[in-house]
C-alpha cells in the first residue's frame, strides 16, 4: 500500500505537506484541529515512513546477503583450484627435478662410455 503525500493530507485535514529542512511541515487548514491532525499525521505518515524504511532495510539486507554469499562462494572455489594448481606444480616440479638429476647422471655415465679405453692394451711376446 502506498501513499502520496497528497492521500495522506486528505486523511486529515492539511492543506498542503512541505518540506522544511529535513522535517515534514504541513500547512493546516482554518477549520482542522492541530490535535488530530498531528495523530493522523504521526500514525500515517510514521507508519508509512517505518514499512519504507523496513522494507528498505530488508532489501538491502538481502542483497548485501546474497551478494556476500556467492562472493564468498566464488573466492572458496577460486582457492580450492589456486590449492589445485600448487599441488600440480609442487609435483610437476618434483618430476622435473628428478628428470635433470636423471639427465645429468646418464650424461655423466655416457661420457665415462665414450672416453673409456674397452680394448685392453695388447702387448706381443
Amino acid at each position: 500500500m502506498t501513499f502520496t503525500f497528497a492521500e495522506i493530507a486528505s486523511f486529515s485535514n492539511i492543506s498542503s505537506v512541505k518540506y522544511v529542512g529535513t522535517q515534514l511541515k504541513p500547512n493546516y487548514s482554518p477549520l482542522a484541529s492541530p490535535i488530530r491532525i498531528r495523530t493522523v499525521e504521526e500514525s500515517l505518515l510514521h507508519k508509512k515512513l517505518c514499512e519504507c524504511n523496513l522494507s528498505l532495510w530488508n532489501s538491502l539486507n538481502s542483497f548485501i546477503q546474497s551478494t556476500v554469499s556467492s562472493t564468498s562462494k566464488k573466492l572458496i572455489a577460486t582457492d580450492q583450484l589456486l590449492v589445485q594448481s600448487q599441488v600440480t606444480l609442487q609435483t610437476a616440479s618434483k618430476t622435473i627435478k628428478k628428470i635433470n638429476d636423471t639427465t645429468v647422471e646418464l650424461t655423466s655415465k655416457f661420457k665415462s662410455i665414450v672416453n673409456g679405453n674397452f680394448i685392453p692394451p695388447l702387448t706381443l711376446s
